[in-house]
């Protein structure tokens, strides 16, 4: 059976598949990279941001990185900063 060759960018995506998914591409980081920084300790996206700048570029792998905290069992702050611009002003006293 003849060998396959493949392109470039053909190979990436097979490493990509085979190995690793990217959580981040501002910031390129791994879903193995991520959950070995919450395994060392990280409670929050913030500090997620603060060891390897997932997180702290376009913002579309927030979600991401919530949902493999809360699947490693942490519960981190509901006021994580990213979502302070999502919350509604509420006026405590009427006028």
């Amino acid at each position: 059976m003849p060998n396959k060759t493949y392109g470039l960018t053909e190979a990436l995506l097979i490493i990509i598949i085979k190995l690793r998914m990217i959580v981040c591409f501002c910031h390129p980081t791994s879903d193995r990279d991520v959950d070995a920084i919450i395994d060392e300790g990280a409670r929050t996206v913030e500090d997620i941001g603060r060891r390897c700048g997932a997180g702290t570029g376009c913002g579309c792998c927030l979600d991401e990185l919530r949902d493999r905290l809360a699947q490693r069992g942490v519960a981190g702050c509901p006021r994580d900063g990213a979502r302070d611009a999502e919350a509604p002003l509420v006026t405590l006293r009427p006028r």
